[in-house]
């Protein structure tokens, strides 16, 4: 039983009202409706939705499941880091305050979400609903909801697909139990099995991983705090091969190199290798990936440097995600401000991602489909085009979306350009769009909203579409209509709508793609705004295992 209420202002600020606004349990920000979507206010609407009411009755027996709802201490662990970092990163913003109330309230409302799933045990998914607990003010709802999924991806790993909620604990429970081996490599704890892996506990720790008796032998390493390399005066890079879990913790502040940038944790990392759940901040992780996995790691900068028969997948990376070449790569769900390949990729396949270009030099038989590339100003690049300069060989590009968020302005020596790629010899390009997008080139009118030429061979074009409204060196471009042709079919801005790209482009709005209502585009569903994805663990199938957050979440009413 609630009490809703709106306001075109918060109270924040205000002590005489502070009370009273803590009592609003859960917060939700409603913006002016954007000026695409002004038509639709002139419509009638004469008969309200069909709903089921709930009765006394009904709420009666939630309270009563509710009484009988248990938090597990993980649980009650999480929440308390959540707090506890709610309170330093607020610590200068009087806005933001957590009371004892408010505490109470979020305990009964875990239970309550517990109850109504038919749970007797609050899960991980339940501490999501924190994310319209902890603000006060909307300005911190981001960092809020940051907090949240961070300390939730600690407590979460990956189980069989389907798993019930009781195979869940019962397994999770059974290896916080089992007793864990002494180490049989001297100064570390665990015998480095996938059952018992050596523990990295501390900066210590890791430095010890160059040991030749440790760091090469293949063994499994799982690290149980965030690491902070500021002390170092020196840094070699490692060799590695084994199985590293950073367990959602972080490594930073490594030394920079020689050149100023930003140094390797490993100089290579050999076949048959993983590195999962990690973050890495001011450092790469490795120059030469060979043969290996990359699941679910993030960086402020760049992930790594080249790649070859490698599966990278669920990452994210402030500017590059391969800084150099790759090669007989799988690439998929993977989010990246600046360049997902930053020069050419060979018999690559990429799928479900999205940067600020996909590639920056060429596409070699390569297969990219579903991935949005958002172009800004801050994309330098000699030529251009929104999944790849230049298309070779037998590549292609399918339901790829390509669209700026401010003017790019290409290299004084560029006269020529494409939506999706620039240049093409041979390949397919087919059910891809190009929306909003603001260019200026040196060449007037050197540009052309799918590709703009072929050296050798021609493509096949097949079904594209460009917005109506694409501004190329301050003028309107007005490209031929032609859903075979190098500008695709022009399609009218307000049309150019979910309903266009599901039923006449042929996308997957069911499991793939999601209407992104506050930019009017399309969106990846892997890369929402939760940023919790399915991923595996190395050495089980990657089609029985997924992610206990991700898993959970799906099954909780509320989320």
């Amino acid at each position: 039983m609630s009490l809703i209420s709106a306001s075109n202002e918060l109270p924040t600020g205000e002590e005489e009202l502070n009370a009273l606004y803590d009592r609003f349990l859960v917060r939700s920000f409603v913006d002016y409706v954007r000026e695409d979507n002004l038509h639709k206010l002139f419509e009638t609407t004469t008969n309200a939705p069909a709903f089921q009411k709930l009765t006394q009755h009904n709420l009666l027996q939630i309270q009563q499941a509710a009484e009988n709802v248990t938090l597990p201490t993980e649980i009650i662990d999480a929440i308390r880091s959540i707090w506890k970092q709610h309170k330093t990163t607020f610590k200068e913003d009087r806005r933001e305050n957590l009371s004892d109330r408010r505490l109470k309230k979020i305990i009964q409302l875990l239970r309550v979400s517990a109850a109504t799933n038919e749970r007797q045990i609050v899960d991980l998914s339940d501490v999501m609903l924190l994310k319209n607990c902890l603000w006060n003010h909307y300005d911190n709802a981001e960092k809020v909801r940051e907090i949240i999924i961070k300390t939730l991806q600690k407590h979460s790993y990956a189980v069989p697909i389907n798993g019930t909620h009781a195979e869940i604990t019962k397994e999770s429970t059974a290896k916080k139990s089992a007793p864990r081996s002494e180490g049989k490599i001297k100064g570390f704890s665990g015998s480095g099995t996938q059952d018992d892996p050596i523990l990295i506990q501390s900066l210590q720790d890791f430095m010890d991983i160059s040991r030749p008796d440790v760091g090469t032998k293949g063994y499994y390493f799982k690290q149980t705090a965030d690491i902070d390399c500021a002390s170092l005066t020196h840094w070699s890079p490692m060799i590695f091969q084994g199985h590293y879990d950073g367990d959602g913790n972080s490594i930073k502040n490594l030394l920079k190199n020689t050149n100023g940038g930003w140094n390797n944790l490993f100089s290579t990392i050999q076949a048959k290798s993983s590195i999962i759940n990690l973050t890495l901040e001011q450092c790469v992780l490795a120059n030469d990936v060979q043969d290996s996995e990359i699941i679910h790691c993030q960086t402020d900068g760049s992930l790594i440097g080249k790649a070859a028969n490698c599966r990278i997948s669920e990452c994210e990376a402030g500017r590059y995600l391969v800084l150099d070449t790759a090669t007989n790569c799988r690439i998929r769900v993977c989010q990246v401000g600046g360049y997902l390949v930053l020069d050419t990729a060979t018999n690559c396949q990429i799928s479900e991602c999205q940067a600020g270009v996909q590639i920056v030099e060429k596409a070699k038989n390569c297969q990219i489909v579903d991935c949005i590339t958002t172009m800004s100003k801050d994309i330098k690049i000699s030529g251009y085009g929104g999944i790849a300069n230049e298309l070779r060989n037998k590549s292609i590009v399918e339901r790829c979306f390509v669209t700026g968020d401010n003017k790019i302005k290409a290299d004084s020596s560029v006269n020529h350009a494409g939506g999706i790629v620039n240049e093409c010899d041979g390949g397919i390009i087919r059910n891809c769009a190009v929306g909003e997008l603001e260019v200026e080139i040196k060449g007037y009118r050197a540009f052309r909203r799918i590709y703009y030429r072929n050296n050798y061979n021609s493509p096949t074009l097949e079904n594209n579409a460009a917005i109506d409204s694409i501004i190329v060196n301050g003028d309107k471009y007005q490209g031929e209509d032609n859903t075979n042709g190098q500008d695709g079919k022009t399609v009218a801005a307000a049309m150019f709508n979910q309903r266009y790209f599901e039923f006449t482009l042929g996308w997957d709005f069911e499991k793939v793609w999601e209407w992104d209502d506050v930019n009017n585009r399309p969106a990846l569903r892997k890369l929402s705004a939760l940023n919790v994805h399915q991923h595996s663990t190395p050495n089980n199938n990657v089609a029985d295992m997924e992610d206990l957050l991700f898993q959970q979440i799906r099954a909780n009413i509320w989320l």
